[in-house]
């Protein structure tokens, strides 16, 4: 513990046992801090050579959002601004007269729409000199399969160049940008030789160019997934691949991989470029940002979710639901405001909006049989609406027999599904 923050204590508390504990709880949470930020460094590092920028957003697209709350080094010297300077702002900050409104307006449409979105155009940097900014943006979901954040992979492709690869005897002209956009991809024949593989492809596999000679494609993906690469290949000309799998195999890694495939030119034979995008990645990128969000609430007294719990009995009647669940602390209040304290009276279910009562009786049921659900409606409280997510879960004995569910009350994010 600092000193500084030692003698408050010391200064503000008098009770010696409430100061031992002031102090223990003090040291913990900046133990978390210490892990947390460690994690995070490591997980920078990991991806920091990989792209000029990388910024995770919050998921609400309507302004003052999408606020921006990470951004990695990489960020700063591209752009000029401090960490300090874009935490809290959206990425609007980097636009100028030259941004492609067009390019915006699609890339709105993808993100609501839940989907990926890959482009450029003019962006600004804080000494307003321009600069022609790529984004592959790709959405992060949390646990409950909700969508929690953006994440947008950066490059500053201002002084690109279009290039050409020599793969065996053959000639490809690039696509205009490709060469710059810092995708993992590797280029394929019809035999499922590997013809070429830009750096983000040998260092996620951890194969060198000479090993990637040796091998066949499939070979890199653990069994299964192999045998269904292979498969596809057998049947010569129209290689189409996409969907989710697990490199393995030749290659000692546990990582989750979502490819597609596409053909590229060729001046004598036909070549397939794989592009894969990393699923792992993405979730420690989440787990990081779960356990800051953990850390900051528990620092700062902030909780984001309610938890409740309902015995079994309670949950007998089919039409409604009479007894109040129990709350756990003061979340309840700080979550909802202090007119949400008479749903530890009356109860949750009277609060539920009358449209939703049947829903909600319906997933309650499903979790009373066992299964875990998620499940959004809205409560009443005060005359006003309040749109939320419950996430409930069984609570069995050893023997599988229900004997309460629980669950998690939080407020819906505005623009989510």
């Amino acid at each position: 513990m600092s000193g500084t923050l030692k003698e408050f204590l010391e200064s503000t508390i008098n009770d010696e046992a409430s100061l031992k504990k002031a102090s223990q709880l003090v040291d913990d949470l900046q133990s978390q801090l210490e892990t947390t930020t460690h994690r995070l460094e490591l997980l920078e590092k990991a991806i920091s050579t990989d792209y000029d920028s990388i910024v995770i957003t919050e998921v609400d697209l309507e302004e003052p959002g999408p606020r921006i709350v990470y951004v990695n080094d990489g960020f700063t010297r591209m752009t000029g601004y401090s960490r300090e300077e874009a935490i809290g702002q959206t990425p609007r900050m980097l636009q100028g007269e030259k941004t492609d409104r067009e390019v915006l307006r699609v890339l709105r449409e993808k993100l609501h729409h839940g989907q990926s979105f890959f482009g450029h155009t003019v962006n600004y940097r804080k000494d307003g000199s321009e600069f022609i900014n790529q984004w592959d943006i790709h959405p992060i979901f949390n646990d409950a399969g909700e969508l929690a954040y953006w994440v947008s992979y950066q490059h500053d492709i201002s002084q690109r160049k279009q290039s050409e690869l020599t793969l065996m005897d053959a000639d490809l002209e690039f696509d205009d940008l490709f060469e710059e956009s810092k995708r993992v991809s590797v280029d394929v024949d019809i035999q499922g030789n590997v013809l070429s593989a830009n750096k983000m492809f040998r260092d996620m596999t951890g194969l060198d160019a000479d090993q990637l000679k040796e091998i066949k494609v499939w070979d890199i993906f653990e069994a299964g997934h192999s045998s269904a690469l292979k498969k596809e290949f057998s049947g010569g000309s129209g290689v189409a691949v996409s969907g989710e799998f697990k490199l393995g195999n030749v290659v000692k890694r546990d990582v989750d991989v979502v490819v597609s495939s596409r053909k590229v030119g060729g001046t004598d034979q036909e070549v397939i470029r794989l592009l894969l995008q990393n699923k792992s990645a993405q979730s420690k990128i989440m787990e990081a940002l779960g356990e800051r969000s953990a850390w900051m609430g528990s620092l700062f007294g902030a909780p984001e979710h309610v938890e409740y719990r309902y015995p079994l009995e309670a949950l007998n009647g089919d039409d409604e639901i009479k007894d109040a669940p129990t709350f756990s602390g003061d979340a309840l209040e700080k979550v909802f405001g202090e007119e949400a304290s008479a749903l530890r009276t009356v109860g949750l279910y009277p609060h539920v909006h009358k449209d939703d009562r049947q829903g909600y009786l319906s997933f309650i049921g499903e979790v009373q049989k066992g299964t875990s659900k998620t499940h959004t409606y809205k409560i009443v409280l005060s005359d006003e609406s309040v749109d939320v997510i419950d996430y409930a879960v069984p609570v069995a004995d050893d023997s599988g027999v229900v004997l309460s569910v629980k669950g998690r009350l939080s407020k819906k994010i505005s623009g989510t599904n």
